[in-house]
């Protein structure tokens, strides 16, 4: 404070001064961000793994034809080639996804705007199962319109790329399997573009990346929290302290 005149006392005032209860609110935000999305990270971990565990039991089937006859299976694995019977959507592509480059704050970045994904006929050691219903990982095929930059305007959009599935790919689906009228039909979960090993490894990295930056993200939130209560507390013994000197 700085006296004006002999009576009256005027409190300076910066305009960069930050309230500490200001303070504290955004370290709560922060502390409160990094905490969900770790656990987050670590529940999508604790998926992947599974999944792969899963997967890992599982060996290919080889008797898909038999086994259709009965009754509905869970837990069907088949790994196998995409039949030269599958039509063509674009290009090559029998199964693909579709991106579009569109403007993110000052960034770019790719955001699906179409996905075609119809039955798969996928050829395996004793027949052609239909796979339905499944949602298409690593497709190991990826073709752009651009050949130059990739750029966006405002008039025509943003690049596209098509990332998906051609005949003779070998696939990996987990899925349950049923009788259809013309054939075996798997209701599948995913299917992966490559073979079963080349899965495991990508899903196993993939579980442990996720649950290490989790386990990180989590910790960063615990110690904000920890130093935020320190504070309140130091805080309060020192208001203590004042108030039983006044």
């Amino acid at each position: 404070m700085r006296p004006v005149g002999r009576n009256r006392v005027v409190r300076s005032t910066s305009p960069c001064t930050v309230k500490p209860s200001h303070a504290r609110l955004a370290l709560v935000l922060l502390a409160s961000s990094f905490l969900s999305c770790g656990v987050g990270w670590v529940c999508t971990s604790s998926h992947v793994r599974a999944t792969a565990a899963r997967v890992e039991r599982l060996r290919p089937h080889s008797a898909v034809l038999d086994d259709a006859q009965g009754n509905k299976h869970a837990d069907v694995l088949i790994e196998g080639s995409v039949d030269s019977r599958n039509r063509r959507l674009f290009l090559d592509f029998v199964a693909f996804v579709r991106e579009e480059l569109r403007p993110v704050g000052e960034h770019l970045r790719w955001h699906e705007d179409q996905r075609e994904t119809p039955p798969l006929f996928i050829k395996v050691a004793d027949g052609v199962v239909t796979v339905e219903a499944y949602v298409l990982q690593a497709p190991p095929h990826t073709w752009s319109e651009s050949t130059g930059e990739w750029k966006w305007t405002r008039r025509s959009g943003g690049t596209k790329q098509y990332r998906g599935l051609w005949v003779g790919d070998t696939v990996t689906v987990l899925g349950s399997l049923a009788a259809g009228r013309a054939g075996p039909v798997l209701t599948a979960e995913f299917a992966y573009g490559g073979a079963r090993e080349n899965y495991l490894v990508k899903k196993r990295r993939e579980g442990a990346q996720l649950n290490w930056v989790g386990g990180i993200a989590i910790l960063f939130g615990l110690a904000v929290f920890a130093a935020l209560l320190s504070s309140r507390r130091a805080d309060a013994a020192v208001n203590s302290r004042s108030s039983g000197v006044t």
